[in-house]
């Protein structure tokens, strides 16, 4: 069962994992997490889904239908659900720890947005540094002045590249981390 309380940062993340991941451009969480959450059957969960008064445009917007593949192999149904989704189904549920397990899922959300926007600041980056490599390796094989040039931007690029690499490495760790938490 999902503890709310967290020691260290480490624990922080491996609870905002557990809770939510991203799934093309967007983060969400599923129907069994939530069930396992709040201590619901998830056929319960289902039922609540599919009886939401929304409209049904933010039905389809919010709550993907979906399989996963049980302990016997057997496909089940769950959703995905986005944040408004999430919300918007658990706004109802009550108890001594509903509220903590709300705040644990706005934050988890919160978390996956910013390391969505850092991915994307960093693919900004690594674009901009391939187009400036690029760049200045042809300056400096056009004419003689530009070697000198070549040279001192040769090192300040190497020691950009490796920076990047490290922050893509991490990145491709997170993605793949994500990727293991979503159905397939």
């Amino acid at each position: 069962m999902f503890e709310v309380k967290q020691n260290t940062m480490e624990d922080q993340l491996d609870v905002f994992h557990s809770l939510v991941s991203v799934r093309g451009e967007q983060i969400v969480t599923t129907s069994r997490t939530i069930a396992d959450i709040f201590g619901k059957s998830h056929k319960n969960v289902l039922r609540a889904i599919r009886q939401l008064g929304c409209s049904e445009s933010f039905r389809r917007r919010n709550f993907e239908p979906t399989d996963f593949i049980d302990k016997n192999g057997d496909r089940q149904p769950q959703f995905l659900l986005t944040r408004d989704g999430c919300m918007f189904l658990i706004i109802g549920f009550t108890g001594a720890r509903a509220g903590a397990f709300k705040e644990a899922f706005i934050n988890a959300f919160d978390w996956m947005e910013a390391m969505t926007r850092k991915r994307d600041e960093l693919n900004r980056r690594i674009n901009d540094y391939s187009i400036r490599a690029l760049r200045s390796a042809n300056d400096g094989s056009y004419h003689g002045r530009g070697l000198a040039q070549r040279r001192i931007e040769k090192s300040n690029l190497a020691i950009e590249e490796i920076k990047l690499r490290g922050e893509a490495q991490l990145r491709l760790l997170l993605d793949q981390e994500t990727d293991e938490l979503l159905p397939h």
